[in-house]
C-alpha cells in the first residue's frame, strides 16, 4: 500500500525509517527519484511515504519511512475519499463505512467514540494535500504542504488516522490546503456526532434532532472590473492580476481606511448544496427536531443566510457549543460554520411545509447574489409550496453584531496570559498581510520549502492573547490551526465570546483579542481563510519553543 502513514497506529504498523540522502534542484525531484530508492529499500516493509526536508544550505534530501507489513490490512482505514477533476470540477469522491450522503452533499460523518481515519487517493494531476479543518490532529497529519507532511503526488495514497475525542464532535469540514483547489471545489463536509453535554439547555432536543447539512461555496473567481467575462473560472489569472496590482501600485499605509464597500474578487456562482437557486435542491425531513449544520465553504465570499420564515436556536459555532440565542438569519464568514437546532410544526399534518433558506453574498457596491435550497418537514404526499423570495436586497458587509451575541457554553477557565502578541493585519489583498510580511506555502513558490521566518513562538502551557488589528478596508477570516480560541475582546470591549477556529476581522481598523491554551505541541499555521489573500502569504505560524 504506497504513501500508508498512520502515525496514531505506531505501535500497530511499527513504522521504521531509512534515510535516503538525495540532492537536487528542488523537493520535487527529490520525491520523484527518491521514490524509485524507496521502492527498493521498503519493498519487503509493505510500503512507504517519501518526505522531503530541507537542510539548513539549502539542500533537500527525502527520507523513506517504510511501513512493516505487520497487520496493515487488519487496521486499514475503511473510509477512501479520491481526490479528483481539474479547475473548477475538482471534487472529493468518497466510499466506505464513514462516507454519507447527507442533505444531498456527499460527507464524512464519525460518531464518538471512534477515530479519524481516512485514505486519501490522488486522481488528480496536479499534486494535492487536504486538511481537517478545526481538528486537533498530529502535527505530521494536519494537511499542509510541507510545514505538516509533503503533498500527495498524482496517483499516490496516504492514510490519515488519529484518535478524536469529546473536544472535536461537532461540525467541520475537509478541504485541500494546495493552490486553489479548495476553492475549485476540493472539499467536503465532515461530521462528528456525539451527544450533547447533559446540562445543556436544548441536550434532549439535540439528541433527537435530525442532521441537515448547508453547504455554502462560491465559485469561478473573477477580478472586479466590470461585468463577469463568460470563461471566468481562472483563479490564476485572478491571482496573477491582483499580484501585478501589488507590484506595481501604491501600497496603503497602517492608517485606519474607511471599510471597503466592494470586493477586488467576485464569482459567477454561488451555490447551496451544489446548487444554485436556479437549480435548487429540495430537502426532506422526517424528525421533528433538526440540526441544520452550516458551513462555509466558499474561496471569498461571506453570507447571510435566512432561515425562510423558520424561527431556530444557534447552539454551536466552529463545531463548539454556546449558549442558544434564537434566530431567523445569522451572518456566516469564510470556513466558519454554523449549528442551528429548528423544531417543526408541520410534522404529523397532512400536507408538509416548505420554507426556502437562502444565503445572499454581503455587498455595497457589488452585484448582489443569492443562493437557495428548499427544506420540507414531513413526508407527507402533498406539500405546501413557500412563496418564492423576492429579488435579493444587499445586505451590506458582515460586522461583529452576530459575534457579540455569541458566548460560549464551556468558556476557557479564567487565566492572566502568559504571552501576548499583537497581529497586524496589512499591505493588500493579502500581499504583505501579516505584521507587513508575507509567507507562502507552496505550490505558491516552488520547492525547496522554506521555514516562516517570523513565527509567532509560544511556550506548552502558556495562555496565549493573540490581539488582531485589521488594517485593511477589506475584511478578513483568520484561522488558526490545532487549537481552539476564545473570543475575549471586540473593539476594545471585554467578550465572553465564543470558542472557534475561525474568527472574521471586518474592515476599516477593527479588533478582536482570542485567547488560547497553549497544548499541542507543534508547528501551526495562522492565515486568512480567502483563498486569494492566503496565496498571497496573508500567512504566520505559531510554534512552539523546544
Amino acid at each position: 500500500m504506497c504513501g500508508i502513514w498512520a502515525p496514531s497506529l505506531l505501535a500497530l504498523l511499527a513504522l521504521c525509517a531509512a534515510a535516503v540522502a538525495i540532492q537536487a534542484n528542488g523537493c520535487h525531484d527529490v520525491i520523484s527519484t527518491a521514490n524509485v530508492t524507496c521502492a527498493h529499500t521498503c519493498a519487503a516493509r509493505g510500503g512507504w511515504h517519501v518526505q522531503c526536508i530541507v537542510q539548513a544550505d539549502g539542500v533537500p534530501y527525502a527520507e523513506c519511512l517504510c511501513d512493516t507489513d505487520s497487520r496493515i490490512e487488519e487496521h486499514a482505514c475503511d473510509t477512501h475519499i479520491v481526490l479528483e477533476g481539474e479547475g473548477e470540477r475538482r471534487a472529493m469522491r468518497g466510499s466506505g463505512r464513514g462516507w454519507r450522503v447527507v442533505s444531498g452533499v456527499g460527507a464524512y460523518v464519525v460518531e464518538l467514540p471512534t477515530h479519524f481515519c481516512v485514505v486519501y487517493h490522488n486522481n488528480q494531476q496536479n499534486s494535492s494535500i487536504v486538511h481537517a479543518h478545526g481538528m486537533t490532529p498530529p502535527l505530521k497529519l494536519d494537511g499542509v504542504p510541507y510545514i505538516s507532511q509533503a503533498p500527495l503526488l498524482p496517483g499516490e495514497m496516504q492514510q490519515y488516522a488519529y484518535p478524536l475525542d469529546k473536544l472535536n464532535a461537532g461540525t467541520y469540514w475537509l478541504h485541500s490546503h494546495f493552490g486553489f483547489q479548495a476553492g475549485e471545489g476540493l472539499s467536503a463536509p465532515f461530521i462528528v456526532r456525539a451527544r450533547a453535554p447533559h446540562d445543556y439547555a436544548l441536550a434532549h432536543k439535540l439528541d433527537e434532532a435530525e442532521d441537515a447539512v448547508l453547504w455554502l461555496r462560491d465559485g469561478c473567481p473573477y477580478f472586479n472590473g466590470g461585468t463577469a467575462p463568460v470563461d471566468a473560472c481562472d483563479a490564476w489569472g485572478v491571482y496573477v492580476t491582483l499580484k501585478d496590482a501589488w507590484d506595481h501600485g501604491q501600497h496603503p499605509s497602517e492608517d485606519c481606511p474607511a471599510p471597503a464597500t466592494g470586493s477586488d474578487v467576485l464569482y459567477r456562482h454561488h451555490f447551496m448544496n451544489g446548487k444554485t437557486s436556479d437549480e435548487r435542491l429540495r430537502v426532506s425531513v422526517s424528525q421533528k427536531y433538526v440540526r441544520l449544520r452550516a458551513i462555509n465553504a466558499a474561496g471569498m465570499s461571506n453570507y447571510k443566510v435566512d432561515l425562510g420564515g423558520l424561527e431556530g436556536h444557534v447552539v454551536a459555532v466552529d463545531g463548539q457549543y454556546v449558549n442558544p440565542i434564537k434566530v431567523k438569519d445569522f451572518w456566516i464568514a469564510v470556513a466558519q460554520r454554523v449549528d442551528i437546532l429548528i423544531e417543526a410544526e408541520e410534522i404529523g399534518t397532512s400536507c408538509a411545509k416548505e420554507h426556502i433558506i437562502t444565503a445572499t453574498s454581503e455587498a455595497v457596491d457589488d452585484p448582489v447574489s443569492q443562493s437557495s435550497l428548499s427544506l420540507v418537514f414531513g413526508s407527507a404526499s402533498c406539500v405546501k409550496s413557500a412563496r418564492e423570495p423576492g429579488p435579493p436586497t444587499k445586505p451590506g458587509f458582515m460586522g461583529f453584531d452576530f459575534e457579540r451575541q455569541l458566548h460560549a457554553f464551556a468558556p476557557l477557565p479564567s487565566r492572566k496570559p502568559d504571552r501576548e502578541y499583537v497581529v497586524k493585519l496589512t499591505g493588500d489583498n493579502g500581499f504583505h498581510g501579516i505584521n507587513n510580511a508575507s509567507y507562502q506555502l507552496v505550490p505558491m513558490y516552488e520547492p525547496p520549502f522554506r521555514p516562516n521566518p517570523r513565527p509567532l513562538r509560544v511556550g506548552h502551557g502558556e495562555r496565549v492573547h493573540l490581539r488582531i488589528e485589521n488594517h485593511n478596508a477589506d475584511a478578513h477570516s483568520m484561522h488558526l490551526h490545532g487549537h481552539q480560541f476564545q473570543i475575549v475582546e471586540i473593539d476594545g470591549q471585554p467578550h465572553n465570546g465564543a470558542l472557534r477556529d475561525t474568527v472574521l476581522l471586518p474592515g476599516g481598523c477593527r479588533t478582536v483579542v482570542v485567547a488560547f491554551d497553549a497544548v499541542h505541541p507543534g508547528v501551526w499555521p495562522l492565515h486568512c481563510h480567502m483563498e486569494f489573500h492566503l496565496a498571497a502569504g496573508m500567512l504566520t505560524t505559531v510554534e512552539y519553543l523546544e
